[in-house]
């Protein structure tokens, strides 16, 4: 038995409530030493439908699947002297420059990335600005290769982001607890299956998908991995052409029960969700609700909607506590700039912007 998983069996006996054990006598909770109030911006009213957004060195990108016939998928905008729109790309649909189901995946340089779920496609797209004009092109599309079912259930890889520079990329699959990721070649192709759950549990790899998913984060050779519903977070590295453990933690207690081969949340105990995470550099960021998982109500803003970011360092240290003065739905970072943005409902979709502490 490693270290990496003696630590977290000792881990789990301390703070996980399972089926027929004695409830947790003392919860805990992450504590920060600095805690920072920020104001927001409001830039644009964002006249789409549940918008996402990536942030790179140089461009601002909001992608939105549900827009009507004369609005674009991709929209980008300058982030330099004052945040301004500056180009636009794409339809939904199946032709030339049309997507189905897009997710906006990542942002770096002057590039960006969308996981067409349905088709298994990654397209990415490159920005090209001069003084007065932006123009979007389609750099190429990545087609995954379709994998064959067996008596193993093999699920759709999701949500493809790069890693080193675009030499691998990640993916979520959630094919059993010892399978959650897929590390895969420059082409899509698949080279490794890695990754644990968040629990210990033996259940099946679809209960895992519905229960225990998230949201991946890269950063050079570093991936972060954060559970939505369970308050679990864990860190991987590449190294030699394969994902390695770094750590992984429970940031909160966490309340849930197996029952029936199923994952239980404790109605009156379990908080949550993670809303969004992203990652710069030095620090993990987490859109966290401090509320019950049971109150979470998507028609309703308060209710889905978080003002509350924590943030932790590469070694899973807790470094600060962002309280924000509007809730957010998504968050994204500019290092270069030391800005955070999001996107609130004020009541509309709007972009918002934050300044980061200079001593975070």
């Amino acid at each position: 038995m490693t270290l990496f998983q003696m630590k977290k069996i000792s881990y789990l006996f301390l703070v996980i409530t399972v089926l027929g054990c004695s409830p947790i006598e003392k919860d805990f909770f992450v504590s920060f030493d600095k805690t920072y109030e920020l104001k927001h911006y409001v830039h644009d009213e964002l006249i789409m439908k549940d918008p996402h957004l990536a942030v790179s060195d140089s461009f601002l990108i909001i992608v939105s699947a549900y827009n009507d016939k004369e609005s674009k998928v991709c929209n980008v905008y300058s982030i330099y002297d004052k945040v301004k729109k500056i180009g636009s790309y794409g339809e939904i649909g199946s032709g030339p420059k049309e997507f189905r189901q897009p997710v906006l995946t990542f942002a770096k340089h002057n590039k960006f990335g969308l996981n067409d779920i349905n088709e298994k496609t990654l397209t990415i797209l490159e920005i090209i600005h001069h003084k007065d004009s932006t123009n979007i092109i389609e750099h190429k599309r990545l087609k995954a290769p379709l994998i064959k079912q067996r008596k193993e259930y093999i699920p759709l890889d999701t949500r493809y982001m790069p890693i080193n520079d675009g030499s691998f990329y990640i993916s979520s699959i959630f094919m059993s607890k010892n399978k959650c990721f897929t590390l895969s070649d420059s082409t899509l192709i698949p080279v490794q299956r890695f990754g644990r759950a968040s629990i210990n549990e033996d259940i099946d790899g679809r209960i895992i998908r519905n229960r225990l998913n998230g949201y991946i984060a890269t950063y050079g050779d570093r991936m972060f991995f954060a559970t939505m519903n369970l308050p679990y977070i864990s860190s991987y590295k590449l190294g030699n052409g394969e994902m390695q453990e770094c750590w992984e933690k429970f940031y909160a207690t966490p309340y849930y029960t197996v029952s029936n081969g199923d994952v239980k949340y404790d109605k009156e105990k379990s908080i949550g969700p993670l809303k969004a995470m992203c990652v710069d550099s030095k620090y993990i960021y987490l859109l966290y609700m401090e509320q019950l998982l049971s109150e979470y109500n998507v028609y309703d803003t308060e209710k889905s909607a978080s003002s509350t970011i924590y943030v932790f360092d590469y070694s899973g240290m807790p470094i600060a506590r962002l309280n924000l003065d509007c809730k957010l739905i998504e968050i994204a970072i500019n290092t270069k700039q030391n800005k955070l943005y999001g996107i609130a409902q004020l009541p509309d979709y709007s972009l918002v912007e934050f300044n980061l502490p200079k001593d975070l």
